[in-house]
Formats: C-alpha cells, sequence, structure tokens
C-alpha cells in the first residue's frame, strides 16, 4: 500500500544477499566504526552484517522523534515470523537493536494530535493515507512508564489509538489498550479509540488501503 515516492523517500529497502552485504560492510567499515550498531558484528578481521537466505524481505527502517534511523525491522518475505529485527546480539561486537517506538511523520506531532498503533510499517502506511503523525509500538505493551508524559512535551494533546480491530475478540490485546489508555490520560493527554467492522479489514492500514483501491 506503499506509493514509490513515499518508499524512496523513508529509505525502504530490500535485504542484501549474503555476497552484497560483504561489500556493503567493506565499504562503511572503511568510513565508520560499526562497533555497538545492531546488525553488525565481527568475523575474525571483518565486518559482517547478519543477514542470509533465511531473512530475505525488505528493511522497514524505525525512527525516533528527531526522525533519525534508530534500528531496522525486516519484513520477511516468508517464514513463521513475518517482522524481524536486525540484530548482532549474542556475536562478536555484534548489539541487539532493542525494540524501539516508530514516530511515523514526526513532524506533525506538533499539530497535537497523534495516531498510536502495532507496528512500525503499518504506522508507515496510515502516515501515507491520513495527515497524522502515526507511533508505532512493537507490542501493545512495547512502552515505558514515561511515554505518556514524553509525548505530551512532544506537544501531543490528542490521541487517537488505532489497534488492530481484532481486540475485542483477544483479552491480551484488550488489557493492554486498557493499560496505554489509562497511562495516557494520567499524562493528560485526551485519548480516544478507532473502531471498524474486522470484515472491513484487521488494522487501520488494511481500511485505508481498501478505501483507496
Amino acid at each position: 500500500g506503499l506509493h514509490d515516492t513515499f518508499i524512496a523517500h523513508n529509505l525502504f529497502a530490500s535485504v542484501p544477499g549474503e555476497s552484497r552485504a560483504k561489500t556493503i560492510c567493506s565499504g562503511l567499515a572503511s568510513r565508520f566504526d560499526l562497533s555497538g550498531v545492531p546488525g553488525f558484528f565481527r568475523d575474525a578481521d571483518r565486518w559482517r552484517l547478519n543477514v542470509g537466505g533465511w531473512c530475505a524481505g525488505f528493511f522497514v527502517p524505525v525512527r525516533d522523534l528527531a526522525g533519525r534511523v534508530q534500528a531496522l525491522q525486516i519484513r520477511r518475505d516468508s517464514g513463521a515470523s513475518r517482522y524481524i529485527w536486525l540484530s548482532s546480539k549474542d556475536k562478536p561486537e555484534g548489539a541487539t537493536s532493542g525494540a524501539p517506538i516508530h514516530f511515523a511523520a514526526a513532524h506533525r506531532l506538533r499539530e497535537g494530535s497523534a495516531i498510536i498503533t502495532e507496528g512500525a510499517l503499518k504506522s508507515d502506511v496510515i502516515a501515507q493515507y491520513t495527515e497524522s503523525a502515526v507511533i508505532g509500538l512493537a507490542g501493545v505493551n512495547g512502552y515505558n512508564s514515561n511515554f505518556g508524559t514524553a509525548l505530551k512535551a512532544a506537544g501531543v494533546r490528542i490521541v487517537r489509538i488505532a489497534f488492530d480491530a481484532d481486540w475485542q475478540s483477544n483479552p491480551a490485546v484488550s488489557r493492554g489498550l486498557e493499560r496505554l489508555g489509562l497511562l495516557l490520560r494520567d499524562a493528560g493527554l485526551k485519548v480516544s479509540r478507532l473502531d471498524w467492522a474486522l470484515s472491513e479489514g484487521k488494522g487501520l492500514d488494511d481500511l485505508l488501503v481498501q478505501e483507496v483501491a
């Protein structure tokens, strides 16, 4: 559901094969210190990128409030786990990416409102089809205790939560939605929930894509 210009501007890219990854690592290592950068690790005297056939797919840049790429998620072409993080945890001089919160169109936060959903890619699709800043959690509980106050400090006053439509039948997601709403209200934010029928689409991104199809 993403337009070509949006894909290029937001730096989505295919995960390189092992041969291409070696060339990339060689070029980067000649210019930068890759120590502590998630996904990179030492293999003897050379740097490597932790990719292979098992993670064929494309990178989804996960950005912070300032629009900087803080991690890369991989949307795999196949496999039981479609979304994984580019990480080199437990490898020599490697690092974990963690599971940071993604801010899509963060510059719109200054307008005072935001949509909160699950997932970075979903956030980008929603941001493309709306005029709102969109915040993507790595999971329904993927935030810390100061999340609400941080949003308020960024200028947000109104939040709309758009978790997948199956929250009504998934107790874990329902509880997560309730906890998030309470935390945001305690921070002084006005909170509402976006609802739609599951038959219209699981996520808000699905619904928006279908509307313009």
